[in-house]
């Protein structure tokens, strides 16, 4: 059985007709098993919740609830008893939903104070799996959180549940090709937000470090954020989960001799910046300091680009300002 968080950044996996119970963790990211456990009992289903911080292994013995460690933090129901036939957390929220053997209901709880918050009828009584699994009482719940569906004899029901739960909302701030910068206020990472959060996040158009320099050429985005822009900054309210992705070149002057009238010509092609202008300076050495050649060219992104005669020096030194 699989299940996946309402992330999309793990996935859980548990092996039914044994009765260790095992079950690991998979890293979407890293493709990658990253932790593996056992319940010992024969498996029924598994569920993850939105952020992966905790899962849910229905069992004979009770469904048991870990922690991303898989700790053991609790467990609903009771041995060969009222006991879940099945789980799935709500994708935004912290709450998880079972349906509940030896009843017509399916039960939601609140993840953090393991309290109940509402119970529904489904007219069908669940029966406990015992040692099997895909049985009745399998449950998913929609991308929104909104709808419920559970498998019972002849097919799956579904409703819509109405609780009014806070939601919360996964943003990651990524950069490409690498994390230059410091965008503000909220800098790279993973954060989780109250659905609804109005948000304004920026960055430096250009960061120099060690020598170097990149400059920066547009975001992209999914989720509240789709699409993609080359304002230094964007804004977006926080409605589903979301990725806002920095994207930077080096700013790197790239020159080639070229034929031309009157002799050979020098092209110059650098990263161009929308709003930003540009300056030219050549030197014949580098001790005697540069002069300007060519002032406020303005930008033509994705690159800009100068050509020029060589004259009669043969060779120098060019230098490109952005301003």
């Amino acid at each position: 059985m699989v299940s996946s968080s309402g992330d999309g950044t793990t996935i859980i996996l548990a092996e039914s007709d044994i009765s260790s119970g095992p079950f690991s963790r998979y890293d979407v990211a890293q493709r990658a098993f990253t932790r593996s456990g056992g319940d010992g009992w024969f498996n029924y289903e598994c569920a993850a919740s939105r952020d992966a911080s905790l899962f849910a292994v229905p069992t004979y013995g009770s469904t048991f609830i870990y922690d991303g460690n898989f700790n053991r933090v609790t467990n609903i129901g009771v041995y060969a008893g009222q006991q879940p036939t099945g789980a799935a957390f709500h994708p935004a929220a912290d709450a998880v939903f079972f349906p509940f053997a030896g009843t017509t209901f399916v039960r939601a709880y609140n993840t953090t104070t393991w309290d109940m918050l509402a119970q529904y009828d489904f007219q069908y009584t669940f029966s406990s799996p015992g040692n099997h699994a895909f049985g009745n009482g399998r449950i998913r719940v929609s991308p929104d959180g909104q709808i419920i569906f559970v498998t019972v004899s002849g097919g799956v029901r579904y409703l819509r549940h109405n609780l009014n739960l806070p939601q919360t909302h996964r943003l990651q701030v990524a950069g490409s090709p690498g994390q230059y910068g410091d965008p503000a206020p909220l800098s790279y990472g993973t954060y989780w937000l109250p659905h609804g959060t109005n948000l304004t996040i920026s960055v430096p158009a250009l960061v120099e470090t060690n020598g170097s320099a990149v400059i920066y050429t547009g975001w992209t985005g999914t989720g509240s954020a789709p699409g993609s822009g080359t304002d230094t900054a964007a804004s977006f309210t926080l409605t589903a989960n979301t990725t806002l992705t920095w994207n930077w070149a080096p700013f790197v002057v790239r020159a080639n001799v070229t034929p031309g009238p009157g002799g050979g010509q020098i092209m110059l092609q650098w990263p161009s910046l929308a709003g930003k202008s540009y300056d030219i300076f050549f030197a014949t050495n580098l001790l005697a300091g540069f002069a300007p050649v060519a002032m406020d060219l303005p930008a033509t992104p994705p690159n800009n680009i100068y050509q020029g005669a060589i004259g009669p020096a043969g060779a120098g030194f060019y230098k490109v300002k952005m301003k």
